[in-house]
């Protein structure tokens, strides 16, 4: 878990949600959390207990659609607003 880095794609493999790609958000708040994030708008983001997780492979490429023009969801906007807000205020106290 230490080698993920927010805001990256990753192949998870976990015990309740099974294998999927999605965008991992680190929580900086609480450790045993990540939230993955579908690049596709029309899943919503979801947290995961890091010790359900079994595996992560870092995804270096993806296969889409020719055409498809990715539009973020607010609620993403938010989440990773959010998240970078956290991680700016951590690295402050350090």
């Amino acid at each position: 878990m230490e080698e993920v880095k927010s805001n990256q794609t990753y192949i998870v493999v976990s015990r309740n949600e099974g294998i999927v790609y999605k965008r991992v958000m680190k929580n900086n708040k609480s450790k045993t959390k990540l939230t993955l994030i579908s690049d596709n708008t029309a899943y919503q983001p979801y947290n995961v207990n890091t010790d359900d997780v079994l595996e992560v492979w870092k995804a270096q490429m993806v296969i889409s659609k020719a055409n498809t023009q990715h539009r973020w969801d607010v609620n993403q906007l938010a989440n990773l607003v959010n998240n970078l807000q956290d991680q700016v205020s951590s690295l402050k106290k350090k």
